[in-house]
């Protein structure tokens, strides 16, 4: 559906955003497998940092460029989407409203994300939200050479992980960045925050 106002689509985001909550089973950290329990450690201490700080910046940042532009669209929703992990450390940290979207955040599932803005998309892309990720996936043969690459000496017997993190306010607006974890059975370490990065 297209040509959606600002007000009927943040209202569409926020019904979406209560049902995908409601049929979600709430994950309990205590009762993750370890190297979740220590992914969610992880991913908690980004978000931390990009709600008391970077969020805000951005957000100022966006809200100053379209002033110049002349084109302001206040208040964006900010949408922080991922794995099943980062809903649960958005949900622990900014509390129940993360899934009614009542002070104007949501936390979404990336493929919920996905499918909400290919049915019902904006005029123009992030017209009218901001959107942020946090999610863990097997480190790539390419992400693993570009370690080797820096010096760094792997270990056969570890897994390793990408943390991916990013923001885009607006189109080729924003950050990604690949993180990579090294897990040895018991905890995660660090291997090399932001071994890849992108600004678009």
């Amino acid at each position: 559906m297209e040509g959606l106002s600002k007000e009927a689509w943040e209202e569409r985001l926020c019904s979406y955003s209560r049902s995908a909550h409601a049929m979600r089973r709430t994950s309990v950290v205590e009762e993750m497998p370890a190297l979740y329990q220590e992914q969610y450690s992880v991913g908690r201490g980004f978000m931390q940092g990009w709600l008391a700080r970077y969020g805000p910046r951005m957000l100022a940042e966006r809200t100053a460029l379209l002033e110049r532009a002349g084109a302001v669209s206040p208040s964006p929703m900010v949408v922080i989407h991922g794995d099943v992990l980062l809903a649960s450390v958005v949900l622990d940290l900014a509390g129940p409203h993360a899934a009614t979207g009542e002070q104007r955040l949501v936390a979404l599932l990336d493929q919920e994300y996905e499918w909400f803005l290919r049915t019902y998309p904006e005029p123009r892309e992030f017209d009218y939200h901001v959107s942020s990720w946090s999610r863990f996936e097997p480190a790539s043969e390419a992400l693993l050479a570009k370690a080797r690459e820096r010096g760094h000496v792997l270990q056969a017997e570890r897994k390793y992980f990408n943390h991916l993190t990013g923001t885009l306010w607006g189109p080729r607006r924003g950050l990604e960045a690949e993180n990579l974890w090294g897990w040895d059975g018991v905890k995660l370490e660090l291997v090399e925050e932001a071994l890849t990065h992108v600004r678009f």
